[in-house]
């Protein structure tokens, strides 16, 4: 099935409630540098938080996070994910499969102290997406 929209609540952290949107083939880069899509602002307790801490992919078919080097790490449901190599930071669009983690819809991402919850939208649930990305609980 194909991906439609992935919406990311955060749930926790100086952004708590606010939703990030992000359709078709999209990346989304989580940390504190002024260039982030999703800015996690130094000195609101967001100093765990690297520059470029993390990143979110999505395809036509899936969705997927992958760290950036950072010095705490990225968490998917309480797992910390693998931290890539030297050459694979270096790359930032290297594919090299045992660096992502694909995320279903309901999983969350702990970046420092920021939770963001993962909603995941299919083309045939978009023609309702008001009502879909409103159900979504805020935990």
């Amino acid at each position: 099935m194909e991906i439609a929209k992935v919406f990311l609540f955060v749930t926790e952290g100086t952004l708590q409630r606010k939703r990030y949107t992000l359709e078709g083939s999209a990346r989304c880069v989580i940390g504190r540098a002024t260039d982030c899509d999703i800015r996690l602002n130094p000195g609101q307790g967001a100093g765990v938080v690297s520059e470029r801490h993390c990143v979110v992919d999505i395809t036509q078919a899936t969705v997927r996070v992958r760290d950036l080097g950072s010095l705490t790490g990225t968490f998917v449901n309480g797992q910390k994910l693998q931290a890539p190599s030297v050459a694979d930071t270096a790359d930032a669009d290297q594919a090299n499969s045992s660096t992502w983690q694909t995320l279903e819809a309901g999983d969350v991402l702990r970046v420092g102290h920021a939770l963001i919850r993962v909603a995941v939208c299919k083309m045939e649930q978009a023609a309702d997406e008001p009502v879909y990305s409103h159900s979504v609980l805020w935990l």
